[in-house]
């Protein structure tokens, strides 16, 4: 007897799923993306050239642990306001860390060494007026007194970087240069 109800009690579970299964499978009807014969030509995406950036970091005064970063970005097709984003956090470190808070003396010119108007925007996104300009180089530095994988330390034994936690940049353009200038009384190796 409780053989019977327990293989009925299995039926009866086995007869909901195959309903519901059914269902499910007589809704699904293919659809293709687009109709048969109506392959329209797009027009070719218009590629705005890259720009050249190349980074400097100068580590002169390690004693103030401040980073000295220029920033020469060279444009073809710059637009009238420039805008530098510095990245708030870095992967695998996933709270906000407020890289920006660290920045002082910002300053931006044109190739010809005349300074540009800028305005942060917010915290940390610089705007630089850079209409009509196909060079801007920025400066600024960087405060680096601690030492994690997701920060910036620069002392007179050491310097270390996180480039997040360093660069103007929460984007990375297909090719960018970085340059180091180290400390005089510093051996030079990397």
């Amino acid at each position: 007897m409780k053989i019977a109800k327990t293989m009925q009690r299995n039926l009866h579970s086995f007869g909901i799923l195959a309903v519901f299964l059914t269902a499910i499978f007589s809704m699904y009807k293919e659809v293709p993306a687009q109709a048969k014969g109506a392959a329209k030509s797009q027009p070719a995406a218009v590629q705005t050239p890259a720009p050249d950036i190349h980074f400097t970091v100068s580590m002169t005064k390690p004693w103030t642990h401040l980073l000295e970063v220029e920033m020469d970005v060279k444009w073809t097709q710059m637009p009238d306001a420039l805008e530098l984003k510095m990245p708030v956090w870095t992967p695998g470190s996933y709270l906000v860390r407020e890289y920006a808070r660290h920045v002082q003396d910002f300053a931006a010119k044109d190739k010809t060494g005349r300074p540009l108007d800028w305005a942060k925007t917010d915290k940390n996104t610089w705007r630089i007026d850079a209409k009509g300009q196909n060079e801007v180089v920025v400066a600024y530095r960087v405060y680096a007194n601690e030492l994690t994988v997701r920060t910036n330390e620069l002392n007179d034994d050491h310097a270390f970087w996180n480039n997040a936690a360093l660069h103007e940049l929460d984007w990375m353009p297909p090719s960018w240069d970085l340059w180091r200038h180290f400390s005089d009384h510093w051996p030079s190796f990397v």
